[in-house]
């Protein structure tokens, strides 16, 4: 009897230890406000992300994330909290970033955006993935291109007036405010744009032509 308690306790105290060795902290990104639409070489203040821990040890350490777009591949780091502490088994921490994405590391246009965390501690961790789409706001037409387009009424008060030189070659325009957020779209030439319903501010009209090329301008409601 002694002898099936003695292996019994044995098993289980094993047991016990392999599975503190083999425990380790597995983050995951499960919250994001990195914005649909962003502008290059444009600084973003207050950006957020939250890193649950879904392993089965805390994690303790410094944490960082690396990000890059797929079609660049360059990696870049963005400096997260220098000590920060997460339960095992879904606990999670938020904080506040600012970041700049520079034309090095992102195309114009659609982008699939590679985030994950990363430490100096041993840590498991996934990518979390999300599209953004990249504007140039130094992409334009010369004048007399055949995607000229002109705004005006800048400043203006409650409604924009827009003009092209070849408003059949138009597929699309969109207006997006200061944060790279998309307000309006509209799938034709439109030539006002009522825009009572929003605040006062720096927005930008994206006029996409069916060739591909696209002419920014930017706008300001008093």
């Amino acid at each position: 009897m002694r002898k099936i308690l003695f292996i019994s306790f044995s098993v289980c105290f094993l047991f016990l230890f392999s599975q503190n060795i083999f425990a380790q902290p597995h983050l995951r990104i499960t919250a994001t406000t990195l914005p649909d639409t962003a502008y290059l070489d444009t600084m973003y203040t207050n950006l957020s992300i939250t890193i649950t821990n879904i392993g089965d040890s805390t994690f303790a350490g410094d944490l960082s994330l690396f990000i890059k777009s797929s079609s660049v591949g360059i990696v870049d780091t963005v400096l997260l909290n220098s000590t920060v502490t997460i339960n095992f088994l879904s606990g999670s921490v938020t904080d506040t970033f600012e970041y700049n994405f520079r034309t090095a590391h992102f195309d114009g246009g659609d982008n699939i955006v590679v985030v994950w965390p990363v430490s100096s501690q041993s840590v498991m961790a996934d990518t979390f993935n999300t599209t953004i789409h990249f504007l140039n706001t130094g992409i334009s037409e010369p004048n007399g291109g055949t995607l000229a387009l002109n705004v005006y009424m800048n400043p203006f008060t409650q409604t924009a007036y827009l003009s092209y030189k070849l408003p059949d070659e138009v597929e699309q325009v969109r207006i997006f405010n200061s944060l790279g957020k998309e307000v309006f779209r509209f799938k034709d030439a439109v030539k006002t744009i009522d825009m009572s319903s929003l605040g006062y501010g720096i927005y930008f009209i994206e006029m996409k032509g069916k060739k591909g090329r696209s002419v920014i301008k930017k706008i300001l409601k008093l």
